[in-house]
């Protein structure tokens, strides 16, 4: 999460965007690139984690299990840590365009995410109460969660398939208030 909403600040402070946009790139196409950069970040790390996962299951263990409900899990939380990152790297990026320093961005996003998750559980009750508000981007969150205790789905409202739509919806969402953000801001 650091290293996404410095990604875009260090650059503005270090005037080295503006030698990027001086030359034939558009904002979107740095944005793009940006945004590209962390993607590959982020899967490159979660594959090692996955491979230094596998190897020191096989190390200790000799085998792997071939039960068909742990692999399935396995891949279902898989895809939701990916589906968070994601999520997580838009509003980082969001956050990037919209300070001009790096300190307050990372301090933003810190501070946000602590935030949203002691928020987030008192969100439940609000949810049985106003129907419409369970489609709120912090509900989304429970994603993994939800995977981990089918029941949570009491709370959130939600099963497990809309919640990762919604994931992906706000994801483009913040990903574009993002690239409007860096077409309208001075560098």
């Amino acid at each position: 999460m650091t290293i996404g909403s410095t990604y875009l600040t260090n650059e503005r402070q270090n005037g080295t965007l503006r030698a990027l946009l001086y030359r034939s790139y558009s904002r979107t196409q740095v944005l793009v690139s940006k945004w590209l950069t962390i993607l590959g970040l982020m899967i490159g790390l979660s594959g090692f984690s996955t491979l230094m996962s596998l190897g020191l299951k096989l190390s200790f263990f000799r085998r792997l299990p071939n039960y068909g409900t742990i692999w399935h899990t396995w891949s279902l939380n898989m895809l939701s840590t990916g589906l968070t990152l994601l999520f997580l790297m838009s509003v980082v990026l969001l956050l990037g365009t919209l300070f001009t320093s790096s300190t307050p961005a990372i301090l933003t996003g810190i501070i946000g995410y602590f935030i949203v998750t002691i928020f987030n559980q008192l969100c439940f009750y609000l949810y049985a109460k106003v129907s419409w508000l369970k489609w709120n981007p912090l509900n989304m969150i429970n994603l993994g969660e939800q995977i981990q205790t089918p029941q949570l789905q009491q709370l959130t409202r939600l099963n497990l398939s809309t919640l990762a739509i919604g994931y992906i919806a706000y994801l483009l969402l913040f990903l574009t208030l993002a690239n409007y953000s860096f077409q309208t801001r001075n560098v």
